[in-house]
């Protein structure tokens, strides 16, 4: 398998038309989708407890000075996480790396990083849509692809006995400097795709 990062500053990279599908990695989908919904959650517990506790106060004859102190240590934990998760998230989107599907020059496909830092142990499997038994791995766990570079693609060579409307799956998967892990996916038609890509002549 070969691959080969961009460093003429003459060659030209296009990205081409493409559809994005939600990363694959469920968990790390989980932990940015709800950040604000566990904050929300955070607060109203901190304000459900509270009220519990004026409740108790009045039955128990707590004083209010008390509860108002551990509403106050309460929320002062909870805002003290949310710093942190903010802070966690801002980090992490400092060094992201964004791979999406280009071609240089017309003619050669491959991953082009629009992210802010750099990917490690790069893997793409390319496979028609709804044809997963042709699925073709292209790994390039030895890649690094730099912010703004190109990493070109081997051709997976289908075969298709008919090419009309089809369209291209690529999962990716890779790494960032701070070891989390990424799983998108991108669907690609054939159309935006230089035909060597992904076609090979039968031999004679």
């Amino acid at each position: 398998m070969s691959s080969n990062s961009s460093s003429d500053s003459t060659d030209e990279v296009e990205l081409i038309n493409q559809t994005s599908i939600s990363d694959r990695n469920r968990l790390s989908e989980f932990s940015i989708g709800t950040f604000d919904g566990v904050s929300v959650l955070l607060v109203g517990t901190a304000v459900v407890v509270g009220l519990l506790f004026y409740i108790h106060s009045i039955q128990e004859s707590i004083s209010i000075q008390d509860v108002s102190l551990v509403v106050i240590a309460l929320l002062s934990a909870i805002f003290t996480l949310l710093s942190v998760r903010e802070s966690k998230r801002t980090r992490e989107a400092s060094v992201a790396p964004t791979l999406f599907i280009g071609v240089q020059n017309n003619s050669r496909v491959g991953v082009l990083n629009l992210g802010k830092g750099p990917a490690h142990e790069l893997s793409v499997t390319v496979s028609p849509i709804g044809e997963s038994e042709m699925s073709r791995l292209l790994e390039l766990e030895t890649e690094i692809v730099q912010a703004s570079d190109f990493c070109q693609l081997r051709h997976p060579a289908f075969d298709f006995d008919d090419r009309t409307g089809k369209e291209l799956l690529f999962e990716l998967e890779y790494k960032c400097n701070l070891g989390r892990s990424y799983q998108p996916a991108r669907t690609v038609e054939l159309e935006n795709l230089p035909t060597r890509f992904y076609y090979s002549e039968p031999s004679k």
